[in-house]
């Protein structure tokens, strides 16, 4: 009898794969109940073990949550100490979202150019995909 290959099997390989394997506990999350996450000063947010620091570190979060292995539409609710600081309706919503480059407001990550691939390197926008 032949093994299946689960759903859990595969997120397992590509949080591994991405170095995110140790977050055991992200595979039994409802995705209609909210994340509490907490940011810490303004380049730092926390949640289920996962840490972001960035110039917009809740965007980072959701990016990172989503790529080890949370249902995109997961809402997010961001903390500061007691204090709701900012809701997010889907993780995925957010993670497609880039600070306006007036450092006002939000625009979307653009998509890649549909040239010939180069082979250099990756997105220049690699440090708000990380």
């Amino acid at each position: 009898m032949r093994k299946k290959t689960g759903p859990v099997r595969v997120h397992r390989a590509r949080r591994a794969q991405e170095g995110l394997e140790n977050f055991s506990v992200l595979p039994d999350l409802d995705p209609s109940k909210p994340i509490r996450a907490e940011l810490i000063g303004s380049e730092r947010c926390e949640a289920l073990g996962i840490v972001a620091v960035s110039s917009s570190p809740v965007l980072l979060l959701c990016r990172k949550l989503i790529r080890a292995g949370v249902h995109p539409g997961t809402p997010l609710l961001v903390y500061r100490g007691w204090v709701l600081c900012l809701r997010i309706h889907s993780l995925a919503e957010a993670a497609g979202l880039l600070v306006g480059g007036d450092g006002v407001g939000f625009r979307p990550i653009p998509e890649p150019d549909t040239g010939s691939p180069s082979g250099f390197g990756d997105s220049p926008y690699e440090e708000a995909a990380e």
